[in-house]
C-alpha cells in the first residue's frame, strides 16, 4: 500500500515480502541482512509480529536503538488468534531486553500492557495524528454524498466506518437503530468498510431480521473517507473493543459529531463534543443516539460542528504526531 507513495517522494523503501507466515525463516533472515547492510539509527517496528521479528532481527544485526510500536489495547481469549496471545506474552519478557522505548498510540493501551507486565518504565504515549488539509470541513463533499444517494436533508445520515469484525460489533447498533425504528425515529444509515455489502449474507440477515432493510445502507468498501465523513450528520461507533478508534478523530476533522462507545481512547479524543455510551448495551447507545439526533435540528449543533473539528486539530495533527515520534527517537 505504502510502496509507491514513498518511492514517489523519493524515499527509499525496501520489501522483504513476509506474507504472515511468522516461520517464513528465509524472509526473516532476509529482515536481519536488510539492517545490517543499513545500519540505521534507529529501528522503528509497528504492531506485535514487527516487534518480534524486527525487534530480534535489528539487536541481531547491532542496532541498540529499537522502538516499537503497539497498536492494540486488550486480548479477546477466544477470538484473539492463540499464536498472537503467545507473542503479546513474549513480547513482555523481551520489552525487558529489546527496545529502548514502546510507542503505543492510547493511555487504555498501555495501562493494559503495563498489566501483562511490559516494562513501564519504557512505554510512552503517542496519539494517532491526521493529515487535517485531507480530514476538514467540505461543504462540496457532503453535497457529493447526499447527491450519491439522494438523500433528504431533513432526514438524518448516520452511519459508521469500520470493517465486519466482532470487535466492531455491529450487533449492538443494528439492535439499538431498532429501538429507534421502535420509537419513530427516521434515519438512513451507512455502513462502510470491508465486507460490509450485500455479499456478506450474516450481515444482510441480521438487517433484515431487525426490519432495518429500508434504513439500512451497506456500502462496502471505499477510498474516499473524506467524503464519507462529510456526508455523514453523525457517525457512530458501537465497537466492544478498540485501542485509538482513528474514525472518531477523522469524523470530526470533518465536523461531523460522534456517538462512540467507551472504549480505549474514545472518550479521551471526543473531549466535551460528542457522546459515550457503555459498550455492549443497545438500549443506552440507541438512547444516546437519539439524543444526538434531538441536537442535530436544534440551536447549537453548527458549534458542536467546529468543536469537534477545533478538538482534532488542537490535539491530534500529523505534524504533532511526527514531532512525538521523533523527538522519542532522538531522546532514545
Amino acid at each position: 500500500k505504502y510502496f509507491s507513495p514513498l518511492r514517489d517522494l523519493d524515499i527509499e523503501v525496501h520489501t522483504v515480502g513476509m506474507t504472515g507466515q511468522l516461520f517464513d525463516v528465509l524472509k526473516i533472515i532476509n529482515v536481519w541482512r536488510l539492517i545490517k547492510n543499513i545500519q540505521p539509527d534507529v529501528v522503528q517496528t509497528w504492531m506485535y509480529h514487527a516487534d518480534l521479528i524486527g525487534g530480534l532481527a535489528a539487536r541481531f544485526a547491532g542496532v541498540h536503538t529499537v522502538i516499537w510500536g503497539i497498536h492494540s489495547t486488550v486480548l479477546k481469549y477466544g477470538e484473539t488468534k492463540f499464536a498472537t496471545i503467545c507473542i503479546v506474552y513474549l513480547l513482555a519478557l523481551f520489552s525487558y531486553f529489546i527496545p529502548k522505548r514502546i510507542i503505543v498510540c492510547a493511555n487504555q493501551s498501555k495501562k493494559a500492557h503495563v498489566r501483562l507486565w511490559y516494562r513501564k518504565s519504557i512505554i510512552r504515549v503517542v496519539a494517532n495524528g491526521y493529515d487535517l488539509s485531507h480530514f476538514s470541513i467540505d461543504i462540496k463533499k457532503k453535497r457529493a454524498w447526499m447527491d450519491e444517494f439522494v438523500l433528504n436533508q431533513e432526514i438524518p445520515c448516520l452511519g459508521m466506518v469500520g470493517r465486519f469484525d466482532s470487535y466492531k460489533d455491529h450487533n449492538n447498533l443494528i439492535e439499538a437503530l431498532s429501538l429507534l425504528r421502535s420509537r419513530k425515529y427516521d434515519f438512513r444509515c451507512f455502513l462502510i468498510g470491508a465486507k460490509m455489502d450485500e455479499e456478506n449474507t450474516e450481515l444482510v440477515k441480521l438487517v433484515e431480521s431487525n426490519g432495518l432493510a429500508k434504513q439500512i445502507e451497506l456500502v462496502g468498501s471505499r477510498a474516499d473517507i473524506p467524503v464519507v465523513m462529510n456526508g455523514l450528520d453523525i457517525h457512530i461507533l458501537s465497537s466492544s473493543m478498540e485501542a485509538f478508534p482513528n474514525v472518531l478523530a477523522e469524523a470530526m476533522a470533518c465536523g461531523t459529531p460522534c456517538v462512540s462507545t467507551d472504549v480505549g481512547d474514545a472518550a479521551f479524543i471526543l473531549g466535551e463534543t460528542g457522546w459515550l455510551t457503555p459498550p455492549r448495551d443497545p438500549r443506552k447507545l440507541a438512547n444516546k443516539i437519539a439524543e444526538a439526533i434531538n441536537c442535530l435540528f436544534a440551536p447549537g449543533w453548527k458549534d458542536r460542528q467546529n468543536a469537534a473539528r477545533k478538538r482534532i486539530v488542537d490535539n491530534f495533527s500529523i505534524d504533532t504526531m511526527a514531532r512525538q515520534y521523533q523527538s522519542i527517537w532522538i531522546e532514545s
